[in-house]
């Protein structure tokens, strides 16, 4: 029986009135029965669609009609946030280093900077390519990016994200830097409109749209029925919170790791990247948690930008998706470990943050949300992530150990 979804982009500009769109086949052979559409709009991500796809093709005009009742508002919205943004002044645009950090995934990386060398740039761009092979095994990704005109390429010996997240900042000499997961494919326009929110200069850091490359298996479709990264489509303007409001500390609020972007001066001046997280198979996680607080802490604004769109190369075995939830605990709480032994002023906000993520929102939002068939998260990864979130803060204790030893 084939679980998979077919996935598919359309801009209404472009499509045509009548036609059919034939999807890519799921799970090796079977044409998917059922199509996920995520629908643009001169460029403006609107939504998704799930539509049918009989004899794994979708038709345009289901595609239209769909669109003009379930996207209708987000229509409306798009076309004004144009006619708005046409007329905000606009300062020079910044450069931007686009960053990859890499472990031994070759394969993953050459479709990572496929998409990266051929953004459509806005004229006069500086856009550079840096990638970051942490602690290789081999010389595949040193090959590789030799073989790739335009990509500059640098090799972090110390074995963790944050150490190659690091080792890029002190690489990179444009005004802005960011970061694309080697798993992830960035949307044609992505530089683009990290540039354009660079540019209006009311902000020093950008997040987007994180979207499923494919729904071929079905742990990439429990994936997504887990959470995903999915923060929808609607700009929104992150700011330092009071001290009594428990955002600051809520996991992925801001957006992913896989598709963020700084200042590069702001981000130096607040330190970084906290080594002792996402630190490669020992804790893979939490990293981009605490460069978001760090950065709202320090009274910076970080803009979500709904245009800057990146597709993510979910994990298709079961096994290695069941092993992400669980890292995902672990990343969370080692999140908040490290910020109640180096913040003792915020102690309180912490443990509250701690309370509400185990108790409302895994305990009241998503399992008794499925019991009472309001969320779609199973509950037997709803209690793996949990028990993740228990092991989290004794592994950020032996990893600060590790990173002392290894600075």
């Amino acid at each position: 029986m084939n679980t998979g979804i077919g996935m598919l982009d359309v801009d209404l500009a472009a499509l045509p009135e009548r036609g059919v769109i034939p999807l890519p086949p799921c799970d090796g052979h079977d044409a998917p029965g059922s199509a996920r559409v995520l629908v643009f709009e001169h460029g403006d991500p609107l939504g998704w669609l799930d539509l049918p796809a009989p004899g794994g093709a979708v038709s345009t005009h289901a595609v239209r009609a769909a669109a003009g009742i379930e996207l209708l508002d987000a229509r409306r919205r798009s076309a004004l946030r144009r006619a708005f943004e046409a007329r905000v002044p606009r300062a020079r645009l910044p450069s931007l280093t686009a960053a990859v950090c890499t472990h031994d995934r070759p394969e993953l990386l050459a479709r990572c900077l496929a998409a990266l060398t051929t953004q459509a740039l806005p004229v006069g761009a500086t856009f550079t390519i840096l990638v970051v092979d942490n602690a290789p095994s081999d010389d595949r990704t040193r090959r590789l990016v030799e073989g790739t005109p335009g990509v500059r390429y640098v090799r972090e010996e110390r074995q963790g994200l944050d150490f190659a997240r690091n080792r890029a900042l002190a690489e990179c000499t444009t005004d802005w830097i960011a970061f694309v997961d080697d798993d992830a494919t960035a949307h044609p326009r992505w530089a683009a409109a990290l540039l354009d929110a660079a540019a209006r200069g009311d902000c020093v850091a950008i997040t987007g749209p994180v979207v499923p490359a494919e729904l071929r298996t079905a742990a990439q479709v429990r994936f997504e029925e887990h959470g995903g990264f999915g923060r929808g489509f609607a700009a929104r303007r992150f700011t330092r919170l009071p001290a009594s409001a428990l955002p600051l500390y809520a996991p992925g609020a801001c957006g992913a790791g896989c598709n963020m972007a700084f200042d590069r001066a702001f981000l130096a001046a607040v330190g970084g990247f906290d080594p002792r997280l996402d630190a490669g198979r020992r804790l893979p996680g939490g990293g981009d948690l605490d460069v978001f607080c760090r950065v709202l802490r320090a009274g910076g604004v970080l803009w979500y930008e709904p245009r800057a769109v990146v597709r993510h190369l979910h994990r298709p075995e079961i096994r290695a998706l069941r092993r992400q939830i669980y890292d995902w605990g672990r990343g969370y709480t080692a999140f908040l470990t490290a910020n109640f032994l180096d913040r003792p002023g915020e102690r309180g906000m912490v443990l509250r943050a701690a309370a509400w993520w185990a108790l409302r929102y895994q305990l009241g939002t998503r399992l008794f949300g499925r019991l009472l068939g309001r969320h779609r998260a199973r509950v037997t990864d709803v209690l793996l992530e949990l028990l993740g979130g228990l092991v989290g803060p004794f592994t950020l204790l032996a990893m600060h150990r590790h990173v002392r030893r290894s600075s």
